[in-house]
């Protein structure tokens, strides 16, 4: 996962949701869910057994500070 810090349009709080989500995905690949978090989350229990999934996969999250040329680059170059 790439993201960055400072949007190169800001418009509203889209950024700041989109950094959000960048977080929780690393966090749920890294730990997953169990049945009892889901039912604890409220969710319907004809719903639970599609909400759990197992940790322990193997993610990477870069944050760079804002796209610019030099950036890209570097991220070509890794």
């Amino acid at each position: 996962m790439i993201a960055f810090l400072k949007p190169l349009n800001p418009i509203g709080k889209h950024h700041d949701t989109l950094i959000a989500n960048v977080c929780a995905q690393a966090e749920a690949l890294a730990f997953g869910k169990t049945a009892e978090q889901v039912e604890l989350e409220g969710t319907p229990r004809w719903l639970v057994p599609h909400r759990v999934f197992e940790g322990h996969r193997a993610s990477n999250a870069i944050l760079a500070e804002k796209l610019t040329p030099e950036t890209l680059g570097k991220l070509v170059a890794l």
